[in-house]
């Protein structure tokens, strides 16, 4: 399946504001379902491409994938899996305006309905795709691009070309 990201409106055949229902018939059902007074979360670990799907009141708002298994991700016509991650931030910054770091150096790009946690993290790494008006809760400061190869540099010590987002 072709996966178009579409700012703040859905990803492929998922769009936020989706019931479960719909997304489980296009995903299939979930592993795990946690409950709390704002969101619910179905999650399926071992289901590629999509792993997190969180819901309000409002249906779907965000999707989260761990990148195992996704294939044909872009944006703008764009491929962006096997990008060099440091030229993915540099382009999704631009396309943005701006680049936005959390606390814990997750890149924030709220323009786009987007955020790369433990972006640093090639084993870790996230990739979030949230609705309008989604509240992340992340207090965030914008940074530089230079600022953010020197956070990966440090932290990665690794030649970050070597780095590609989703291989």
């Amino acid at each position: 399946m072709k996966w178009t990201i579409q700012p703040h409106v859905g990803c492929g055949a998922l769009s936020f504001g989706m019931k479960a229902e719909d997304v489980r018939f296009i995903l299939g059902p979930p592993e795990n379902v946690r409950q709390s007074e704002r969101v619910c979360v179905e999650e399926s670990r071992h289901h590629a491409p999509w792993n997190e799907c969180t819901y309000s009141q409002n249906g779907l708002v965000s999707i989260a994938s761990y990148l195992e298994g996704l294939e044909n991700l872009s944006l703008d016509d764009n491929e962006m899996l096997g990008q060099p991650i440091l030229e993915l931030v540099d382009f999704l910054g631009q396309r943005n305006g701006g680049l936005f770091q959390a606390q814990g150096g997750s890149l924030y790009f709220d323009r786009l309905g987007m955020a790369l946690l433990q972006f640093e993290d090639r084993n870790s790494r996230t990739l979030v795709l949230f609705s309008s008006g989604f509240d992340h809760r992340e207090p965030l400061r914008q940074v530089s691009m230079s600022e953010v190869a020197e956070y990966y540099e440090d932290i990665m010590e690794q030649d970050p070309a070597a780095d590609l987002f989703g291989a």
